[in-house]
Formats: C-alpha cells, structure tokens, sequence
C-alpha cells in the first residue's frame, strides 16, 4: 500500500447530502495540417466542509502552503482525471439532472477510437456508453447542445465539420449526411476545427471553430444557425490580432453582459500547452473590439508536479459556479501528448470580472450532488500483486482509486493476472473493473479466496462480447483475495493488446441509484465477435513461424505452422507452451480448447564471430547488454564515447526475447532516445554507416517514415514501416524504399553505408536488399535544415514528429562517421549476428 501524502487520502467533496465515512477513510502552418494530429494563490489550507442537505454548494480543493493542491498525483483517492482512460477535448453538459460527458477518444494513434459518452449523476460514478454514430476514423472535439427539445452533436474531422440530430443527449442519432456541416476554409482562411456551439441569451445559435489560427491573421470563425440548425443566417470571423495567442479550441462564454472568448495556444504535445480568453462586450460575433484578459494564460503546465499539456477546454456553470474541464497529458507523458485525460477544477471571476488563474489539481472537485454508491470500495488501497507490470505501470496502482495511475502487464502479453488483498476476509457483493482502453471488449476470469490458496470463480467473462466501464460483477461471497486474469481483448487500432487495469473495486452491496444507471447504458455486444482463444508465434534471429504474431482463435479450431530457416541458418529447436518439440518444419494444433504459443529457435551455419572494426570512427555504440535489468530505462549507456548515454524519450522499457535484453520501442507511446543534446553545428564524417539488430512488430498506422535511426529528421534515416516491414533509407532528403520487407516478428541486422560521394546500400543481415547511386555528397551532415528543427540524433523514432516511431525491439546499435569497407562492414553484421545467436558473449566489445 503507497503512503498517503497530506490529506490526500482523506479528502472528500459534497454538494448535496453527507459523504459517506468510509470515503473519508479512503507559427507557419505546415502543408499537411489536414493530417496532423489534434490540437496542443496563495490560498489557506481549506478542510471540505459536508454539505448536509438543501441546495447544491462547491467547496474550493484544500491546498497545501505555498499554494500548491496538497494530493500528490498518486494518492488515493483523487477525483483529476474525472473519468478513466484516454479522453481529450471536453465538452462537458447538464441536461435535466445528468452530466453528460463528451471527448475524443485520445491513446489510439492520432485520436481514432470510436465516439462514446460518459454518463453520471455526481460526477465520480460514470458509466461509459458507445455512440450509435461514428462518421469517419477521426472523430475529434465533440460538442453537444440542446434546443427546441432535439440534441444536437458535432464531431470534427480534419478539417471539417460534421453533425447529426437526437431525441436524446446519448442518440440515436440521426447524421445530415455524408457531407460536412462546416467544410474546410468556409470561413477562409480559417481553418475549420474544434467546433463549439454558444447560445446567446436572445436564442440565437452560434458556433465558432479554428486551429493554427494564427496563420494569415486567420483567428477564429463564427456561423450563425437558422432555426433548422443545418443552415446559417451569417457567418464571418474574429480575425488572430484581436484574440491574441490563439491557436485552436475556441470556448464562448457569456457573463453579466459580457462575452468572453475562451481559447488554446501553442502545441497540444508539449507542456507549452495553456489556456487564455479575451473580453467584449459589444457581441458576440464583433471584429473588433476584443480585450486581452488579465491573468492569462489562465490555465498552464505545471510541469514539477505532473501536470502537464493543460488545454483544450470547456466550462460548465452550476448557478453562479463555474468549472473548467480540459485535458492534460497522463502521467506517463506517452506517445507524444496523444494518450490524454480529462480533468476538473474549479475557475473563479474577480470583482472586475476578470477570470482568475485556475488552478490544475490531481485532487479535483469530487462530487456534484449527492454520492450514487454509498457503499465503501473495499479495495481501495489493498496490497496488489502482479504477473509482470511493464515499467512503472505498477500492480498497486490498481487499487488506489485515482484515474491518473494504473497498472499495465508488459506489452502485447496476455494471461496477464493481478491479485488482490484486501487485508481480511468481507462479505462482497460487486465488484467494479475499469480497464485501460474503456471502450474496448475485455475477456476476462475473476476469481476469488478466502486463503489465497483455494480459488473458486466470481464471474467468468472468456467470451465477454460487451464493452463498459465499469465492468460489474456480482456475486455475494465471503472474500479477502481477489485474482483477474485478462485472457483476451478486442485489439487496440494501432497499438494491439494490452492488458490494464485503472481500478478495481469490491463493495458490500449494491447501490440502486448507481445500478439504475450501469444498467440502463449497457452496450450492445462486439460485432463481429472477439473469439476468446488465442495463438500466438514467434521465432529467435535466424527464420521465422508462419503466421507469425497473436491471433484469435475459437474452440475447435485447427492452426497449422511452418517454421522457415533462413539462408546460413538451420532450425534447432521449435517449443510449444513451454515444452521442445525438436527441430521440425512444421507443427499443427487441432480442435483447441485453449490458447497456445509455439516459438522456434535457429542456428547458424556461419561461424565467424566477428569484430568491432575502426572504434575510433564511431559517433556512438550501444550494447543491449548495457540496458538496466529491471523494466524502466532512465538511460542507455554508449560503449563510445566511454562515459556517454542515450536519453529515453516517452517510456521506452526493456524486454527479453528469448533470454536477450532489448529496448521495447512502441509507436503508439512515441517512445524512443536521443544521443547528447541538440545540435547546432555540422558533423563532418567521410560517408557514414549503420548497424542495428532489430525486431520489428507490425501495427497498422501508415505515417510518412517510421525511425529506426535518425539523423537530424531527414538527412540520414534508417527505418522499418510499421504497417508492413518494408525496410527504407532517407538520405538528404531523398527516400527509398527496398522491396525486402520484415515478416511480422522478424529479428534481424540491418544495416546502411553511404560512401562520401553520397551513393550507398542497404543490407539485411549482410544481404544487399537496394542501392542508390546518388551523387549528393556525404561528407557533412546539416542539422536544422527542414522546417527549423532536425536537431537531433534519435533512436527509434524522428525528431519531433513523436507519432512516426519504429514499432519493436532495438538490440545492438553501432553509428559510424566514415563508410566501413565492405570486410570491415561485414565483420561488424557478423559480430552482432553472433551475439543474437549466443556465438559471442555480452561485453565482447568492451
């Protein structure tokens, strides 16, 4: 169990009705913007009072001395995030007594998950509800609003608008059509973005949309809905230099007479990310006039207590309370700013009315009205224990009731269990489940024990076709233990499977406010079904299984493998759920009824063991064997320079394919390393060479280049494209790509040598795989030459476009300032194959 920091752990807040004890306890636009991805106090220490009836009051978050919130972000118990999972853009609404929460759905490539709702009665007990619309792959920034009794909702897809009408604020809805609502440059030259609707207080509809809205003196454009709302009686802009520092998500706000323009700038990837407005009080749609407000940015970074990326937001008012809702990194800062989540605090006006500062907590605000589950979560803060947990995605954060931390077995694992103990035997009547990916269908085995020793079964979900958040189960047992082990899942749009788990929870009974609404938003089953076994196969350097990879299997089925050696190799050994089969060609599972791995190990018949030729040419090496033994990597020591490392960026880990350590790079985190710091000045070299033994992993995002090794962004690149293994080379500019392509699993040595008249080849373990025969000289390489950046030396992704990163594993990593001669080139693959192959021991080239 972690410590609770101050009075983290027992912070509860009301507005209506007493908190139960047991809580208590507890810019140039770039050309291809239609492609980017989404837009980048001293107070005293305060306890909560409980409101014990009559009308809804706000308690501001204690604050600790100095100003800050006093909740760490890992204590137990915080409200911020509101919800679990990756959530961006907010648009939070009331309608009648619910909340009804609406975002993008963010940790799925460039925000591709399908479009859904968060629904809740107090603003802690949500329930999540898949929409019956969902127009195109991006769906990002939704917006909401109601008028003369139909609903009406919005999604933007770069760039363009689309809308659809409902009876309700969850749907059905009905779309106007395949055509957008808003087209891109309607308004020119604003670019047409994050759409949010305002109602003036005549009735009038507006909706105002824009992202790079500084380009051209562009700002932000307005339409003006006729009655119909698919039609506008006017539409215009307030132009950039009167909305100053805006760069997208336009908020409209009206207050005692004045209208106040709420906006994001700089980058939605980076902690630059804040929040500012501007005053009118002429109209709403004025041109002129706008009045720069105090105290912006009124919502920024604050980067030494985790809070980081703070933007893109939407306001909810409750009378005269008024709260911000916007998103932030998580707390991993992973994949480039793209896994998001949704937080709330409270935003002040002062006497001139002018917007406070707003201050962004891991504590939150907690209750809107009186709790919907009044009974205690029993495994809030139990002791968890975990099959594997994939760097700091600890198996303790499981239990601690915080949307901000969870654990996560290691990548693309499944089988994957956490035990729980609650620390003595209690009566359980339901048990409550949030997974990583919310929206996503689980498959899971939930069992429970008195002893830890005698395991009897809760609620057996192998075929679970249903997605949800939370997953209920309920059962009425005796229980201190509790085990759940995730046997499949539906696989994540460019990431895959991965098991995780926000939260889980265990209660004495069942509340029929919170069931009423678990039960009344139940998604209807996964179409086409998600089959509950799985296969999975791989190979070690040398050959590979066909099919390779994780697949579905149902019961019954037969699966037949064949195991290629390549050429210089022989098949050793295949082994099968642990167990060696021998040297064979081919295996076969018939009629399955469980799930099943089979991988095959090869040998070479080279026996050379090469040698690290010319140290002294090297810009830099790195060995694998100098990667920690646990799975966190703060750095990667180089061989050469002595003394030197590789600085991680976002959470690269380390993995061990069979028995060998590599760096895990996983394009959906946009993780990766930079050697040394930025560059300013040339690096002269005499042609330049490349050596990496890798394993790439297929997912499907198709982004212009997938970084192996980069050179200042594209003067010198060697890369794997994700969505198919085709091995490609980037040379001043100038790409190809080879029609040898990486199976799915592959281990192999690639490698690249430019000759300083700037020809080179490309080879895959020592085979030429395609050549060019450039006359672009190769004796410097200029940073800083695209676009102002390129800076950088980085390994397993480009630099700064985080969301082109390699997908796998990256062994062994030699960088060369001169072209090796072809013997010398060839002693260096060799000298790497033979470690993959254990010919050579780790520190042979030290």
């Amino acid at each position: 169990m972690m410590p609770m920091t101050g009075w983290a752990h027992s912070m509860s807040h009301s507005l209506n009705g007493p908190t139960p004890q047991a809580i208590l306890r507890q810019p140039q636009i770039p050309s291809n913007y239609k492609s980017m991805p989404p837009s980048l106090l001293a107070l005293s220490i305060t306890l909560l009072l409980l409101a014990l009836g009559g009308e809804a009051s706000f308690a501001a978050p204690a604050l600790a001395t100095g100003g800050e919130p006093s909740a760490a972000w890992d204590a137990i118990g915080n409200f911020n995030p509101v919800v679990p999972g990756y959530f961006a853009d907010p648009t939070l609404k009331k309608f009648g007594d619910t909340y009804y929460l609406y975002t993008s759905t963010d940790g799925i490539g460039a925000c591709e998950g399908w479009t859904q709702v968060w629904i809740s009665k107090d603003m802690v007990n949500w329930v999540n509800y898949k929409l019956n619309w969902n127009p195109n792959d991006k769906n990002w920034a939704p917006d909401c609003m109601q008028k003369n009794g139909k609903y009406y909702l919005f999604y933007n897809f770069p760039c363009m608008t689309f809308a659809a009408e409902g009876d309700s604020p969850i749907g059905p809805w009905r779309p106007y059509g395949k055509t957008p609502l808003i087209p891109d440059k309607f308004v020119p030259p604003v670019i047409t973005l994050d759409f949010q609707s305002f109602q003036d207080d005549d009735g009038a509809t507006y909706g105002y949309f824009t992202t790079w809205a500084g380009n051209n003196d562009a700002g932000t454009g307005w339409v003006k809905f006729n009655d119909d709302m698919k039609t506008f009686e006017s539409k215009g802009r307030i132009p950039y230099h009167e909305l100053q520092g805006i760069m997208e998500g336009p908020f409209m706000l009206k207050r005692k007479g004045k209208y106040y323009m709420m906006y994001s700038n700089a980058s939605c990837h980076d902690e630059t990310y804040n929040v500012r407005y501007s005053i009118n009080t002429t109209g709403p749609t004025a041109d002129t006039g706008w009045i720069y407000g105090q105290n912006n940015p009124i919502l920024s970074s604050d980067v030494p207590r985790k809070i980081h990326g703070t933007g893109h937001h939407s306001v909810l008012q409750e009378k005269d309370n008024y709260f911000m809702i916007y998103h932030r990194h998580d707390i991993w800062v992973s994949a480039g700013g793209l896994t998001r989540q949704t937080c709330i605090d409270r935003m002040h006006f002062n006497a001139d009315d002018q917007i406070e500062k707003v201050i962004p907590t891991h504590q939150g605000i907690g209750y809107f009205g009186a709790n919907q589950n009044k009974f205690p979560n029993l495994a809030r803060g139990a002791a968890v224990v975990a099959s594997s947990n994939e760097g700091t995605y600890l198996p303790r954060y499981a239990s601690d009731d915080n949307n901000a931390t969870l654990w996560r077995a290691v990548a693309g694992k499944m089988n994957e269990w956490i035990e729980i103990d609650m620390g003595s035997v209690q009566k359980v009547r339901s048990t409550h489940l949030q997974f990583e990916y919310p929206e996503h269908v689980y498959q899971y085995l939930l069992e429970y024990s008195t002893n830890k020793t005698d395991w009897k079964v809760f609620a057996d979900k192998r075929s679970n076709q249903k997605a949800g958040c939370p997953m209920v189960d309920d059962k009425d047992v005796a229980a201190r233990y509790f085990r759940v082990t995730i046997t499949n899942m539906e696989p994540i749009k460019n990431v895959g499977r991965r098991a995780g788990i926000w939260n889980f929870k265990a209660f004495s009974g069942i509340d029929p406010n919170y069931d009423a609404l678990i039960r009344k938003y139940v998604n209807a089953d996964l179409n086409p079904p998600l089959p509950p076994l799985l296969v999975e196969a791989g190979a070690g350097y040398g050959g590979a299984v066909s099919p390779s990879g994780m697949k579905d299997a149902w019961p019954k089925s037969d699966h037949v493998f064949t195991i290629t050696a390549n050429p210089g190799f022989t098949i050793e050994d295949v082994i099968v759920d642990g167990k060696s089969v021998g040297a064979v060609g081919s295996y076969s599972f018939a009629k399955i009824d469980a799930s099943h791995q089979i991988f095959a190990r090869f040998k070479s018949q080279n026996k050379e063991t090469g040698s690290v030729p010319r140290t002294g040419d090297l810009l830099f090496s790195c060995l694998a064997e100098d990667l920690p033994e646990g799975d966190k990597i703060a750095s990667w020591p180089t061989q050469f320079p002595k003394g030197g490392s590789l600085a991680p960026m976002s959470n690269p880990t380390v993995t061990r394919i069979d028995g060998r350590k590599f760096a895990c790079i996983n394009a959906p985190e946009g993780s990766g390393f930079r050697f040394g710091s930025a560059c300013t000045a040339d690096i002269a070299c005499d042609g330049f060479t490349m050596v990496a033994a890798v394993r790439h992993r297929r997912h499907s995002a198709r982004d212009a280049w997938d970084s192996l090794v980069d050179i200042f962004y594209d003067r010198l690149q060697l890369g794997v494209y994700n969505w198919n293994g085709a091995v490609y080379v980037r040379c001043n500019g100038r790409a190809l790509t080879s029609n040898f392509a990486l199976a799915d699993g592959q281990i192999a040595v690639l490698s690249l040598v430019v000759k300083p008249d700037g020809t080179w080849k490309a080879f895959a373990d020592n085979r030429e795989i395609m050549a060019s025969d450039s006359a672009d000289q190769m004796t410097k390489l200029v940073p800083g030459v695209v676009g102002g950046h390129g800076r950088c030396i980085n390994l397993g992704r480009n630099e700064p476009d985080a969301w082109s990163t390699f997908n796998g594993e990256i062994g062994d990593v030699f960088l060369y300032k001169t072209a090796l001669s072809d013997a010398e080139h060839k002693q260096l693959v060799n000298f790497v194959a033979a470690k993959l192959v254990g010919r050579v021991k780790p520190n042979a080239a030290k």
